[in-house]
């Protein structure tokens, strides 16, 4: 399905989010993490209607917006400061330009290049 499992549990990578903004880059992994897994289950909640929001959508966002940003945000970031120990927060912003425009067809295909994200947690 998307990205979010894979990516945040292999290592933190940013993930294809809503992106962009000006404000300062999170100062550490897991709040880098907590805030683009945040930003992913706002963008798959958008993208996937109520019908079709099937068990292996609930699986990986929750059964509500709600439960996706706490419950799959903890559990997703629990580790994310052993993950990604390189942590790179002059990347995020390169990463959200990047991924700010996917649509949403490229936001669940995991073959969809991201390398400025990458580098986020090289």
């Amino acid at each position: 399905m998307m990205k979010i499992i894979g990516l945040v549990l292999g290592a933190l990578v940013l993930l294809p989010s809503c992106g962009g903004g000006s404000a300062a880059a999170p100062a550490t992994a897991n709040a880098a993490c907590r805030e683009e897994v945040a930003q992913a289950c706002d963008r798959a909640y958008a993208c996937v209607a109520v019908a079709d929001r099937d068990t292996d959508f609930t699986d990986q966002y929750g059964t509500s917006l709600a439960d996706c940003k706490s419950t799959v945000v903890d559990a997703q970031c629990a580790t994310a400061a052993a993950d990604c120990p390189t942590y790179d927060a002059t990347k995020v912003a390169a990463c959200d330009s990047e991924t700010a425009h996917l649509t949403c067809p490229q936001f669940f295909d995991p073959t969809t290049p991201t390398p400025a994200c990458d580098a986020v947690c090289p």
